[in-house]
């Protein structure tokens, strides 16, 4: 892997000097322009720390660059000592040397040196990366300082000097705002000679610098008092992050930075004259003269045969392994690997190429100045006229037209006479890369057990790893995993038999599970209903953001994803007096995602597949509003059968009312039944003749804009609205179902007025006020929601209203402690309630207590042992306490069963 320069201080871009193990000891250079701490300000009364100075400057000179970094901070709660753990910067000893300036706890006017001319320094080799196969080689200078106490200021100053000669002298730096709460003084400074010819920019949240000129060299500043760092937007794409930056540059454009490139790559894909990898080359090309076929060949063996394993310790980590040497050790990075990979393409006389690739910031690299910022590298081979990417660490790859573009969003092609960037752009995935199909025989009655079968099918790197896994250890092992499997996914069946299947061809793996469980029939004689796992659509969204930086920055979207859903339910007595509800048919594309259904009963048996598939990797902020709206509606409907007695018919057929209606009271009679089943298109239709025959009824117009409502044709619902109140101003529901569609429309002025109206109406009408205060919470108005909360508990102080306020205020992040008392209060009025357990579960989470907020999702959990945001609530709480084998396990359990639970969370600012 490539090295990526960060723009944190401790792991700056090029650098200079002499490289060493050990830090250094010395006053700042000459070049340094030391400054004062300022005199402590009044802060926040929840603080820990205070940030007083934060001062880096950087010099680019002919030899090699060096980062100099100061900061000051007070320490004014026993949490903000743990600060102190941070302060131990790293370094690479191949291009580094680390220089310690000072160390100091300023108590008043005592100063205290904490280095002793380095006696309280331990260095230390931490490969962060182990776990990962992932060897850097970069030393960790620790400092333990003794006796801090509340009210000390830490000065920290140190230099990093850094002298790659894979840079050939060429310079490249950058820094940002990155420090937590509001800084009483914040520096950034550049300075380099006459002779280096860098180029600067600064992002949104940065002044445009103060440049100073003389013949000899350039001084760029940029000086901030009592500053915050700017939030980058939520849920936006991840060019929107790059906030309060400033970057510097000597690359002229981004040919310099793939040309100078080239020669490694170009030194270490030559293979020596009795290479055996020649050999390897010609049994490829013996088996096949398609030049697909033989490019395939070249990348199993790099991917089958090499493992991988990342050696940073080679010049920085930007100089690939020779082929011939990766091929003897059998293991190598993404540099070795692609390396070998394009010796054995060339041996086949294929056209290929390095190209370098950001996993971490591709989104927004054509934005940013040119430098050394890759962090992998794949291989860009051209056959026929077509491109492929081949990533030689990856697994599993077989065929060339089934590799995907990778969604790294730009890429650089390493060239000797320099590349420029290239725009990567996957399609929308064309298979699932996840489905699932159930199918369950109810033959012999709705309480007996029902035999099941079950497929779960998963394709691409996901089903690589887990095949390699499930193969890597004894068939009882593996037999012992898929019933745990099973299990989890679905514990109300006992697996009686399960298998696995990998089809190495296509990268998909088939877990297959028969068993047989008790369906969950809930009602009683004459009301039986069952529903549908799996067949919502949507989920409990919210696009808004906090207004800031790039506040009307697109959302992004997870692309490219791909899920799918099949239920098969074979009735008893061949159907007869089934029927289903909500079922109608979806084919509707919102926020970035195309949402399909379709539901049948046909020869006693039910069918119903849904699917979601992204379709753009992002949607504009304007249609947020529009979207969440949808999407919550979407996620209202889940299919249920209902039983033999049940009146319910499938919406694709004609209800059977008796004789056709002849008047305005049959045809709305019908169109109610209708909108009961989930079929408003037909109930539009009998509106429309409702309307006819009595157009001076406010009560038809009124259900047909309900009607459009259900159909998400928000405009005719809104003409129904406002028509149905020209009849009858006094028509509370209609004043209610505009101010909704206002609200979610962003229009809340206009929502608030018609709510009032309606409040006016019916004063004391519990009901209405708990629906406008949920539209409020779900479009992101949370004093609204709690303002009227405040109303409807002083109404009437039931559990669910208080377990609401909770809610509504933990989201904000404020009021916690009130919030934590409704919580409180909603669980003595109603004792094991699952939602108030849940609620304060995320009150405790937001307020760091982790034991008390596992415990609440536990016993949530207990409760209502299917509701995921429980789980992954008590994931979150698992991670934050250090317990990651446990607390990833719930997230991706949650995940996988309800893939946008996290996205409450995220939009509260809490993720893994």
């Amino acid at each position: 892997m490539i090295r990526f320069w960060t723009t944190v201080v401790a792991a700056l871009w090029s650098g200079a000097a002499l490289a060493a193990s050990l830090p250094v000891y010395a006053p700042p250079a000459a070049w340094v322009k030391p400054a004062a701490i300022p005199q402590p300000p009044a802060v926040a009364p929840d603080a820990i720390f205070q940030v007083l100075l934060s001062d880096r400057q950087m010099y680019f000179g002919p030899d090699g660059d060096e980062f100099y970094s100061e900061s000051a901070v007070r320490i004014l709660k026993p949490a903000g000592l743990a600060l102190v753990n941070q302060l131990a910067p790293s370094w690479n000893p191949e291009t580094d040397t680390l220089t310690f300036h000072r160390f100091n706890v300023i108590r008043g006017g005592l100063v205290i040196d904490l280095l002793g001319g380095g006696k309280k320094v331990t260095v230390i080799r931490r490969e962060t990366n182990l776990e990962l196969a992932m060897l850097d080689g970069d030393l960790t200078a620790v400092i333990q300082p003794e006796g801090l106490q509340i009210g000390d200021t830490i000065d920290f100053a140190f230099t990093i000097q850094r002298s790659d000669p894979v840079m050939k002298g060429y310079s490249q730096g950058a820094d940002a705002l990155r420090h937590l709460g509001i800084a009483s003084h914040v520096r950034l400074r550049a300075v380099w000679p006459a002779s280096k010819p860098m180029r600067w920019i600064v992002t949104d949240g940065l002044p445009q610098p103060k440049i100073t000129r003389t013949a000899d060299a350039s001084e760029l500043t940029i000086e901030l008092d009592d500053v915050e760092a700017p939030k980058p937007p939520v849920n936006a794409p991840g060019r929107f992050d790059d906030l309060a930056e400033l970057q510097l540059t000597q690359f002229r454009d981004w040919a310099e930075v793939s040309a100078l490139m080239a020669p490694l790559y170009a030194k270490a894909d030559m293979l020596a004259a009795n290479s055996t990898l020649r050999a390897e080359a010609q049994k490829i090309a013996a088996a096949s003269s398609d030049p697909k076929v033989r490019a395939a060949a070249a990348l199993r063996l790099v991917q089958d045969q090499v493992r991988y394993a990342f050696v940073g310790m080679n010049l920085g980590g930007l100089t690939p392994a020779d082929a011939d040497v990766t091929w003897m050790r059998r293991f190598g990075d993404c540099k070795g690997k692609t390396a070998l990979l394009l010796a054995l393409l060339h041996q086949l006389g294929i056209a290929a190429e390095p190209s370098l690739v950001s996993t971490q910031a591709g989104d927004g690299l054509d934005q940013r100045l040119p430098t050394v910022q890759f962090d992998h590298v794949i291989a860009r081979a051209e056959i026929d006229g077509k491109v492929y990417w081949l990533d030689g660490t990856r697994s599993g790859d077989r065929a060339l037209d089934d590799i995907q573009i990778p969604s790294f969003h730009w890429t650089l092609p390493v060239q000797k006479s320099g590349g420029q960037l290239e725009k990567l752009t996957p399609p929308p995935l064309a298979e699932p890369a996840f489905e699932t199909m159930m199918r369950l025989d109810a033959t012999a009655g709705l309480d007996a057990p029902a035999a099941a079968h079950v497929e779960h099918v998963l394709r691409g790197d996901v089903a690589v790893e887990l095949n390699q896994q499930m193969i890597s250890g004894s068939h009882q092992d593996a037999d012992r995993s898929m019933r745990q499997y099973w299990r989890q996914a679905l514990p109300w069946i006992e697996p009686t038999r399960v298998e696995f299947s990998f089809d190495d061809a296509h990268r998909a793996m088939r877990l297959t599970m028969e068993g047989a469980g008790k369906m969950d029939w809930t009602g009683g004689p004459g009301d039986r209903q069952f529903q549908i796992a799996d067949s919502y659509l949507g989920y409990d969204a919210s696009f808004k953001r906090e207004p800031g930086p790039h506040a009307d920055a697109p959302f992004a979207v997870g692309y490219p994803t791909y899920s799918k859903s099949t239920a098969i339910i074979v009735l008893p007595g061949k159907g007869d007096g089934f029927g289903l509800l909500q079922a109608g048919d979806v084919d509707q594309s919102v926020g970035g995602v195309r949402y399909q259904r379709r539901t049948r009963i046909e020869g006693g048996v039910v069918t119903m597949v849904a699917s979601s598939q992204a379709v753009a990797p992002e949607f504009p902020a304007a249609e947020g509003v529009s979207a969440a709206a949808a999407l919550r509606r979407l996620s209202d409907y889940d299919v249920v059968v209902t039983g033999p007695s049940a009146a319910a018919t499938p919406p694709t057929q004609e209800v059977d009312l008796g004789p056709p209606p002849t008047d305005a009271t049959g045809f709305g009679r019908r169109a109610a039944a209708y909108l009961a089943q989930g079929d408003p298109p037909h109930a539009i239709s009998d509106l429309d003749q409702a309307i006819k025959l009595a157009p001076t009824a406010a009560k038809y117009v009124y259900d047909r804009g309900v009607a459009h409502f259900e159909s998400h044709q928000d405009d005719l619902a809104m003409s129904d609205f406002n028509r149905a109140l020209l009849i009858d101003p006094a028509d509370s529901f209609a004043l209610e179902a505009r101010g909704q569609l206002q609200l979610f429309r962003g229009r809340v002025e206009e929502a608030k007025a018609d709510f009032a109206a309606a409040a006016k109406l019916a004063p004391s009408d519990t009901d209405r006020l708990w629906r406008e205060a949920t539209a409020f919470e779900a479009t992101g108005r949370f004093d609204d929601s709690v303002a009227v909360l405040d109303r409807l508990i002083a109404l009437s102080p039931k559990a669910k209203f208080f377990n609401s306020r909770c809610w509504t205020q933990a989201e904000t992040g404020r009021r916690l402690d009130a919030a934590l008392a409704d919580c409180n209060a909603a669980l003595k009025l109603e004792p094991g309630l699952s939602a108030a357990l849940d609620s304060r579960g995320f009150v405790e989470l937001r307020l760091k207590r982790l034991d008390a907020s596992i415990a609440d999702y536990e016993a949530a959990l207990k409760v209502m042992p299917g509701e995921m945001a429980s789980l992954y609530g008590r994931g979150l709480g698992e991670l934050r306490k250090g317990d990651k084998q446990h607390g990833q396990a719930d997230i991706d359990e949650a995940r996988r069963v309800q893939p946008g639970v996290g996205d409450t969370f995220k939009r509260a600012g809490i993720s893994p």
